[in-house]
């Protein structure tokens, strides 16, 4: 089985599902889809949804892992809202409806984003090594085929915030060698490598065009199936 963990570079789209990368690799090589990846999704919820999975994950399975926005905040129970670096709304993952905040409500974020949170993923994200420890497990212990990509840029102090979900800095991760090569070991990411390549919807909205998707299902399986070609 084919299954996808991330958000919304990996969720699955009402009307376009046919042509987003994970049902591209889903036909060419004959495997049938979980997706549990969601839109604004925090890597907080990911890890959950992994650790969700877990028990039934076995060797003959392929795990594609789109790591999200360093920048997001988990809220609620289950982390299944999201909030943005300066916006004025929690996203819900469930179903992508936004929950209006009051003046005093973002302001007060923003100072625990500011002055707690912040400070804390660009040292050390705890997040986001749990998930590579995750993955490291699975590839060794289970022997499940995993690939892990990432939305934002991490291991590296030069980062454009417009890429980076609003944050400028990164942290260092613990070592992996399942990081799909685009990545460049977490280095480089996605949404920078989408828009420098012109396969981005606009330059308002960085996700994936109908190209972008055939260039990432491309990308993943050169790593599945080596000198393979869509």
């Amino acid at each position: 089985m084919l299954k996808v963990f991330g958000d919304s570079f990996s969720a699955i789209i009402k009307d376009h599902h046919q042509n987003q990368w994970f049902s591209i690799i889903e036909r060419t090589l004959n495997k049938p889809l979980l997706n549990v990846a969601k839109a604004g999704a925090t890597n907080l919820y990911i890890l959950h949804t992994i650790i969700e999975q877990l028990p039934s994950i076995t060797s003959n399975d392929i795990i594609i892992i789109n790591l999200s926005g360093q920048g997001r905040l988990p809220i609620g129970a289950n982390s299944r809202k999201s909030w943005f670096n300066d916006q004025d709304f929690f996203l819900s993952v469930d179903d992508s409806n936004k929950q209006k905040l009051t003046f005093k409500e973002q302001k007060s974020i923003q100072w625990y984003y500011d002055t707690q949170y912040l400070p804390e993923i660009v040292e050390t994200d705890r997040c986001i090594n749990n998930i590579i420890n995750l993955v490291n497990f699975i590839d060794k212990n289970i022997g499940a085929k995993v690939i892990l990509w990432n939305l934002t840029a991490l291991n590296n102090t030069d980062n454009d915030s417009r890429f980076n979900d609003n944050v400028s800095e990164s942290p260092s991760t613990i070592s992996t060698n399942l990081w799909t090569p685009l990545s460049n070991e977490g280095k480089v990411g996605w949404v920078d490598i989408i828009y420098s390549n012109k396969l981005n919807i606009s330059e308002e909205d960085l996700h994936p065009n109908a190209k972008g998707h055939l260039f990432i299902a491309k990308e993943f399986m050169s790593t599945l199936i080596p000198k393979r070609i869509l």
